[in-house]
């Protein structure tokens, strides 16, 4: 459940702040101001145990400068039905890029750092590396047109060679706060 969530707040800060997908420097079209949050049903597969479905909340910051747009993802939580409660997260996850899809369109990301664990019967076991993993994940503006429908957060990637997370993250509190990259 750890690693689900470390998984999952990664795909949020990576969709949130970064795209990889196109040739212009990035940049953010953002709405209400930082931290912003993403929220998503999420299945986290580890090696040996049974899947858990849970909801994963992931908050962070979004930068831009330089042509190149940052998501600091600085924390997060797991919550649901039975095993969540034994997923761990730890951060910060953080992506970063130089371009961005076109509206509408996928943009790659990829989190560093991410820290997801499952503690189940006093036996800690980590997706992945216990000193930080990269986790691909694709964001989405939801819409074509800039700031028109919540931005999205997507991964179905693995977390190191035992575990695999797979859901999608909506940004909160939309439409008051809500970001977009810019190619």
């Amino acid at each position: 459940m750890k690693n689900m969530k470390k998984a999952l707040i990664m795909a949020i800060g990576g969709a949130a702040l970064m795209g990889a997908a196109g040739a212009q420097a990035a940049s953010v079209s953002q709405v209400g101001s930082n931290p912003f949050t993403f929220v998503g049903s999420t299945v986290l597969n580890q090696t040996g145990l049974p899947s858990i479905t849970c909801t994963l909340t992931l908050t962070g910051n979004v930068t831009a400068g330089g042509g190149a747009v940052t998501v600091d993802v600085t924390s997060g939580s797991v919550s649901g039905g039975f095993g969540c409660s034994a997923v761990d997260l730890e951060f910060p996850w953080t992506a970063t890029t130089t371009t961005a899809a076109a509206a509408g369109e996928d943009t790659p990301v990829t989190f560093d750092g991410v820290i997801v664990s499952t503690n189940l019967l006093g036996s800690k076991t980590y997706c992945g590396s216990s000193s930080g993993n990269s986790v691909d994940a694709v964001f989405n503006n939801g819409s074509v047109a800039l700031n028109a429908a919540a931005s999205q957060f997507s991964f179905n990637t693995s977390i190191g060679s035992n575990c695999t997370v797979n859901g999608t993250l909506t940004g909160q509190n939309f439409p008051a706060q809500d970001v977009d990259l810019l190619p």
